[in-house]
């Protein structure tokens, strides 16, 4: 094969392969406008959501990028939580939500915010706290950093604290006090922190920090008042 016919057919191939991608994007670009307003962070109706969740399938039938897949476990997370938690509606979207989640991951492994994504489709469907804790740490471990995770990230913390291994307790431990380093994220952790009664394992968490203990004393009694 000379070097021009094996150029040809490495263009050929790499066309063959754009294509899928394009029309994928294009049909996602020209989506409804509640798609994009949910993966911004905001909530739609359920009308948009199934919209939405039509547009993504039709868009993944030519190719299916780990980012795409991962976009459509959050519209059928949304669609879940659109039911009752006793209806038959629920119970399926989660599930499919966590299946779309998983074959997310298995295609990008490194996307925290997908593990996170698992582990509260897990604790919404009441799944072994082992099945949640594990996807919440490597979500940890693969996007400590990340802000926008974080609130969500402090609730499932706080809540499974006691499920914790001894290794995942001081890695958990880490994380609060990066987190209290941000003042945005002080009353939250103690929202939390007093919602599941776990006060003295944040007051753990930060000592021996002396002087973020003695501010989250004080925030704790402006919150109880008078």
């Amino acid at each position: 094969m000379t070097a021009a016919a094996l150029a040809f057919g490495l263009g050929v191939s790499l066309l063959a392969l754009a294509v899928p991608r394009s029309i994928t994007a294009t049909t996602i670009a020209s989506g409804p406008a509640g798609l994009s307003a949910l993966l911004s962070g905001q909530r739609i109706a359920l009308g948009e959501l199934q919209e939405s969740r039509d547009t993504l399938q039709k868009a993944l039938r030519w190719d299916r990028p780990a980012r795409y897949v991962a976009n459509l476990s959050v519209v059928e997370l949304e669609l879940a939580l659109a039911y009752p938690d006793d209806s038959p509606q629920h119970a399926t979207w989660l599930t499919q939500a966590e299946e779309r989640t998983i074959e997310a991951l298995k295609a990008n492994p490194a996307d925290g915010r997908s593990w996170l994504r698992l582990a509260i489709i897990r604790s919404f469907r009441q799944a072994p706290s082992r099945d949640i804790v594990a996807p919440l740490m490597t979500s940890l471990d693969m996007s400590p950093n990340d802000h926008s995770l974080w609130r969500q990230r402090i609730g499932l913390l706080m809540y499974y604290w006691g499920d914790f291994s001894p290794d995942e307790v001081d890695i958990m431990r880490h994380q609060v006090r990066t987190m209290w380093d941000d003042p945005r994220f002080r009353i939250v952790l103690l929202d939390a922190a007093m919602r599941y009664r776990v006060i003295g394992r944040l007051v753990g968490a930060l000592t021996p920090d002396w002087e973020a203990i003695k501010e989250l004393e004080a925030m704790q009694r402006a919150v109880a008042g008078p």
